[in-house]
């Protein structure tokens, strides 16, 4: 069957977004500035919102054969909805883990080469409570506790933290392991000297980027240094690869892989700055990788190490 079409318009926003609904159910729809599907008590019930740009290729990708019907409407606020949590007055997409069993874990069990010369800074300057946020198979981790720092490991993935968890205790590392959302980190203030967070809080919205940012200011110590790295928009898969949209800066990927229906958030030059307010850009680099592992790849990424500063 066909897609159905409906279009609304308001004035308040510059943002169009899609909602998908089963067309099994009669539509219900209100003007203005929100718009439900057949939900009681004012709860919409199309689970997914998308940018209009991109409904098209996400019903070809993740719903064929199922019929969905296509609301096309313009929100001043986007309604909470299936794969967003209500932070204030803002919405945030839901997080989700790796799928490791897709991913070649030859690659994610070797540090990346950054990690060699942060070992050093890092032991230079004194700092030697080691933070890594999204350690994934914990590569990472273990190549630090192997330097000799004092080791947070943090990751959504609980599957991936049990090989990490085995060898630490094995080889007698000092790894402390947990599993949970970036979102809400488990440590009291000040708790980390250095951070680390390689390919990873990229995995959200624009309002799950602030707060994770805001997660690591309030965790790494005054004057503490953290190295991170963010998508750029330069990339393909935000400017080309037709994803779907949850905000101007977000898409979800739709691909076959380990991180199929995972949230990425991209940067620019603009948005930069205000993400980092109170942390001191010691080094910034806008990076794209042409070959990885010998095939093209064709990667944008920021790669950013700062300063904490708290006042």
């Amino acid at each position: 069957m066909v897609a159905l079409f409906i279009a609304i318009y308001s004035q308040c926003s510059k943002l169009d977004y899609v909602q998908l609904a089963h067309t099994s159910c009669t539509e219900r729809i209100r003007g203005g500035d929100n718009t439900y599907g057949c939900g009681t008590d004012g709860v919409p019930s199309p689970q997914k919102i998308l940018h209009k740009r991109s409904a098209e290729a996400f019903l070809r990708a993740e719903f064929t054969p199922h019929t969905f019907s296509i609301v096309y409407t313009t929100f001043c606020t986007r309604p909470v909805s299936a794969g967003y949590r209500y932070l204030g007055d803002k919405h945030m997409a839901e997080h989700k883990a790796w799928n490791w069993d897709k991913a070649d874990k030859t690659k994610w069990n070797e540090p990346a080469p950054i990690a060699y010369y942060l070992a050093q800074r890092w032991q230079a300057k004194g700092l030697k409570q080691f933070f890594d946020l999204g350690c994934g198979l914990g590569r990472h981790s273990l190549f630090f506790a192997r330097e000799g720092f004092s080791v947070d490991a943090f990751d959504l993935s609980a599957s991936a933290l049990e090989p990490l968890r085995a060898e630490a205790a094995d080889k007698k590392l000092n790894i402390s392991v947990r599993t949970g959302d970036m979102i809400l980190l488990p440590y009291k203030d000040d708790s980390f000297d250095c951070l680390f967070a390689y390919h990873v809080i990229s995995h959200t919205d624009t309002a799950g980027i602030k707060k994770i940012l805001s997660e690591i200011k309030r965790t790494v110590k005054s004057g503490g240094e953290l190295y991170v790295t963010l998508c750029s928009k330069n990339a393909w898969s935000y400017k080309e690869a037709g994803f779907p949209a949850l905000d101007e800066n977000t898409v979800i990927k739709v691909e076959d892989g380990p991180e199929n229906g995972i949230p990425h958030f991209f940067a620019d030059a603009e948005n930069i700055p205000a993400l980092f307010e109170g942390i001191r850009i010691i080094d910034l680099q806008h990076t794209q990788e042409i070959i990885a592992d010998g095939k093209e790849y064709g990667s944008w990424h920021y790669f950013i190490l700062g300063e904490n500063l708290k006042s």
